[in-house]
C-alpha cells in the first residue's frame, strides 16, 4: 500500500489531467451547418456562439423564417459536435476512472 505522499501525488497529477482536459475543451471550436449549408455556425466550447454565416445566395431564394431555420439547424448542429468533442475529451478520463473503481472492489 503506497504512503500518504504517493497518494497525494497521484490526486494532482489526475488533477493535472482534469483541468488540461477542461482547458482543451473551452479552447476548443466547433462549427455546425444547416442541413442545406446555408448557415453556419462556430461555437467554443465555453458554449460562446462566435460567428453564424449565411450564404448570400440564400437570401435571394428564401424567406426570413425559412433562413431562421437554417440558423436554427447550423446552430443545433453546431452543439451536437459540441457534445461530441466533449464525451472525446472526457471519455479516456472516465475509463480510467471506471478501472479504478473495478480494481478497488
Amino acid at each position: 500500500m503506497g504512503t500518504l505522499d504517493d497518494f497525494m501525488a497521484e490526486a494532482e497529477e489526475k488533477m493535472r489531467h482534469i483541468e488540461e482536459a477542461q482547458r482543451t475543451f473551452e479552447r476548443m471550436e466547433v462549427t455546425g451547418h444547416s442541413r442545406n449549408n446555408a448557415v453556419t455556425a462556430k461555437m467554443r466550447g465555453s458554449g460562446t456562439l462566435t460567428d453564424v454565416s449565411i450564404d448570400p445566395r440564400v437570401l435571394q431564394r428564401y424567406d426570413a423564417k425559412a433562413l431562421g431555420g437554417f440558423v436554427v439547424e447550423a446552430v443545433n448542429d453546431a452543439l451536437r459536435r459540441l457534445g461530441e468533442a466533449n464525451q472525446a475529451i472526457w471519455a479516456p478520463l472516465m475509463a480510467e476512472v471506471e478501472v479504478e473503481l473495478e480494481n478497488s472492489r
